[in-house]
């Protein structure tokens, strides 16, 4: 079942070590998925639970932290998903609508961007309303038309990106796809990345010339390594930064940085 529901949602892997990554990645986007459409409901859904959180011995469980204490890529999207404030979309009926989500106990005002970028990073459209969110709420801030912001590109080599930025210059960010994943014309990517000493740890700063999906990081020939954030998308030539501490060099950290994505299945 977990092949069926992979193959039927992302194109399909070529070898078991990307399909035990594309499991991760399809428990973590439902998830995901189900957290958002609970907290776009507020007022009628006042929160939820996911089944498990960790396991008491070493099993292949749904967890999100495993026996040893490593996060699962369920565990990251969930942290995001669980933010004190978050921007939400969906698609229904061919129109887009976006939420923001606020769990804060004093309204915030700020704008919404919202842009439909194609997999090479070109903007097909861009649009920014100054929005009001009222305390502990869930408001629709934005709609339009599908075809109006596809703005003739094709579904299949674009997505549409949403940021809000609240009152204190926070920015929350989210995106969907127009079709199913399997569909979309994912590009090869060539992720690059710069890495600095930072007190104990190292800031690891990764660039894709192309959009990537679910960037899992991992360090070869090591035990597994704890970054701050993993199993992220990367906007194409928008830099995206996170850390990890280990007593590797910076320089051979960096030629030890593996990475896998959804855009590889097909490459």
């Amino acid at each position: 079942n977990i092949i069926r529901y992979i193959c039927a949602n992302y194109p399909a892997p070529k070898s078991f070590k990307d399909t035990l990554y594309a499991s991760q990645v399809l428990q973590a986007d439902a998830i995901k998925l189900a957290i958002e459409a609970h907290r776009r409901d507020k007022g009628f859904c006042w929160g939820s639970l996911y089944w498990q959180l960790n396991n008491c011995w070493p099993v292949s469980s749904d967890s999100s932290i495993d026996y040893e204490g490593n996060w699962k890529g369920l565990h990251y999207m969930v942290k995001r998903a669980f933010e004190q404030k978050i921007v939400s979309g969906r698609i229904y009926n061919d129109t887009l609508k976006v939420y923001v989500v606020t769990d804060d106990l004093k309204a915030d005002k700020g704008v919404l961007n919202v842009e439909v970028v194609g997999m090479d990073g070109k903007i097909h459209s861009s649009s920014s309303v100054k929005v009001s969110v009222p305390s502990n709420s869930s408001k629709m801030i934005y709609q339009a038309p599908v075809k109006d912001i596809l703005k003739g590109a094709d579904a299949a080599d674009a997505y549409v990106r949403f940021v809000y930025t609240d009152s204190e210059g926070n920015e929350h960010s989210n995106l969907r796809f127009f079709c199913n994943q399997k569909d979309v014309r994912f590009l090869d990517p060539d992720i690059k990345a710069i890495i600095k000493e930072v007190g104990d740890y190292k800031e690891v700063m990764l660039i894709s010339n192309v959009f990537a999906r679910a960037v899992y990081v991992s360090v070869k020939d090591s035990e597994l390594l704890h970054f701050s954030d993993n199993f992220f998308d990367l906007h194409p030539g928008e830099a995206y930064t996170i850390k990890v501490k280990t007593d590797l060099p910076a320089e051979e950290l960096k030629n030890r940085l593996l990475y896998n994505t959804i855009n590889k299945f097909l490459y």
